[in-house]
């Protein structure tokens, strides 16, 4: 990118983006960037659940706002159920369980301990995740 490219107003970056027709914005840009597309669109949410054996549902979560703000708080979501269920994971078993680099999952753990959405209890060796939200 060049300092040309930044210096650009914010309607001809939506423009560039193809997120504006006729001056107005789009379905997407609204999805994109609007706190709370639901209040334009119908069924601007995600569901994200977990099943024990057969139907029975273990938990359900319904995540709303921006798809960048609802994507973020699923993987949160994610790592918190997981963690509530087995608080005494291991980043490795973390790393297999839900099929991420160890270097992401330190970088979440990391994000979540400083947002006091979780506390580590004990020690790194015997301790557990204790989950506060």
């Amino acid at each position: 990118m060049t300092k040309d490219d930044l210096n650009v107003s914010n309607v001809e970056l939506l423009d560039s983006l193809d997120l504006l027709k006729d001056g107005k914005l789009t379905r997407a840009a609204v999805l994109l960037f609007h706190r709370t597309p639901q209040k334009w669109m119908f069924g601007t949410y995600t569901k994200i659940g977990r099943f024990g054996k057969g139907s029975d549902l273990l938990y359900q979560d319904e995540v709303i706002g921006s798809l960048f703000l609802q994507a973020e708080r699923v993987i949160e979501l994610i790592y918190l159920k997981y963690l509530k269920e087995k608080p005494t994971a291991t980043q490795k078993e973390l790393q297999e369980a839900l099929n991420e680099t160890r270097t992401h999952i330190q970088a979440i753990i990391k994000e979540l301990v400083n947002e006091g959405m979780i506390e580590r209890k004990g020690g790194k060796r015997f301790g557990f995740w204790e989950v506060k939200k």
